[in-house]
C-alpha cells in the first residue's frame, strides 16, 4: 500500500499540534511523527483521493500561519520502521512502559505492556508521565477508581497493579475502548471498560475513592463539577491535561474551592498535572 504523507510547519501556538492531530485522525491519518519543526501525518493512498480536503481546510482556519507539503511515499515496511523508533519508557525504577515488541529491563516496581496502536496515552506525552508520577505516592490498595479519558489504559492497569480493587475505565473514542481491552488482557489486568463521556458516572451512581482524569483543559472544566460528585470525603482528584498557566482558572472552580484542598503538582515547561482531596460531602 502507498502512502503519502502530509509535512506540516509548526509555525502556530502552543497545543495546536495537539488539535492538529486530532483532526487529521478523524480523516483517515494513522500515523505521525513530530520534528521540531514539522509535523509528519501519514494516510493511505486510497483514503486519500476519498477525502473532501476543502473541508478539511475549514476545520483548520484556525490555524493563523500553515503550510502543507504533500509527499507520495513508495511502499516500504512502515511498521517495523514505526517500531524501531518507538521508544519504551522509564519512570524512574518506579515504572516502566513497553510495548509488545519491546526487552523489558529488570528492577522496576511496575511493569506495564502497552499496544499503543491509535490510542492517546502510551506514556510518551508529558501528562501520562506527570500523572504517573503522582500516582507513585497515593496507595491504592482496596480503592475504588475512575480513569476518565483512559486512553490505551496505562493509569487503569496501573491502578490495578497498584492494589486498587475496582477500577471503571471511561473513554468515548472508539479506538481507545477497543485498544485497552487488549491492553488489560495483555497485562493480566482487573479493569472494568466503558465506552462513553461523564454521563457514565450517573447510569452506574458509583462513589470512587480516586479519579484520574488526564484529559484537556475545556473537559476538565465542564466535568470536574461531576467527577466530586461521585467521589468520596477524603477522596483524590488527579488531573492533567492543562497547561501551567491554566492552574490559575481550575483553581478558581467554585466547586474545586468550596470541596477541595489543592494537593501535590507536577509540571513540565508546557504541561501540569496536580491533585486535590475532597474535604465535604458523604
Amino acid at each position: 500500500m502507498r502512502y503519502f504523507n502530509i509535512r506540516h510547519t509548526l509555525v502556530g501556538k502552543e497545543g495546536e499540534t495537539d488539535i492538529l492531530v486530532a483532526l487529521l485522525s478523524n480523516y483517515g491519518f494513522d500515523s505521525f511523527e513530530e520534528e521540531e519543526t514539522h509535523l509528519n501525518a501519514f494516510i493511505s493512498e486510497e483514503i486519500f483521493h476519498e477525502k473532501d480536503w476543502s473541508a478539511f481546510h475549514q476545520s483548520i482556519s484556525f490555524l493563523k500561519d500553515y503550510e502543507f507539503t504533500v509527499l507520495r511515499l513508495e511502499n516500504r515496511n512502515w511498521n517495523k520502521e514505526w517500531e524501531s523508533n518507538y521508544e519504551p519508557i522509564y519512570i524512574d525504577k518506579f515504572c516502566q512502559i513497553t510495548a509488545p515488541f519491546h526487552q523489558q529491563k529488570d528492577g522496576f516496581e511496575y511493569t506495564l505492556n502497552i499496544e499503543p496502536k491509535m490510542s492517546f496515552g502510551t506514556g510518551h506525552h508529558d501528562t501520562t508521565q506527570l500523572m504517573i508520577r503522582l500516582m507513585r505516592s497515593i496507595d491504592f490498595k482496596n480503592k475504588k477508581v475512575l480513569d476518565m479519558g483512559s486512553g490505551t489504559g496505562v493509569l487503569s492497569i496501573l491502578a490495578n497493579k497498584m492494589g486498587a480493587e475496582w477500577v471503571d475505565a471511561v473513554d468515548i473514542d472508539d479506538w481507545a475502548f477497543e485498544n485497552i481491552l487488549e491492553n488489560i488482557t495483555r497485562n493480566n489486568a482487573k479493569v472494568n471498560v466503558h465506552q462513553g463521556d461523564v454521563s457514565f458516572l450517573r447510569l452506574v451512581n458509583l462513589q470512587y475513592d480516586i479519579v484520574l482524569a488526564n484529559i484537556n483543559k475545556n473537559v476538565l472544566m465542564a466535568d470536574v463539577p461531576e467527577y466530586l460528585k461521585f467521589l468520596n470525603k477524603q477522596g483524590l482528584l488527579i488531573l492533567s491535561g492543562f497547561l501551567p498557566e491554566d492552574e490559575k482558572e481550575l483553581n478558581s472552580m467554585d466547586e474545586i474551592n468550596q470541596q477541595c484542598l489543592e494537593g501535590n503538582a507536577l509540571s513540565t515547561e508546557n504541561w501540569m498535572a496536580k491533585s486535590f482531596l475532597k474535604i465535604v460531602g458523604f
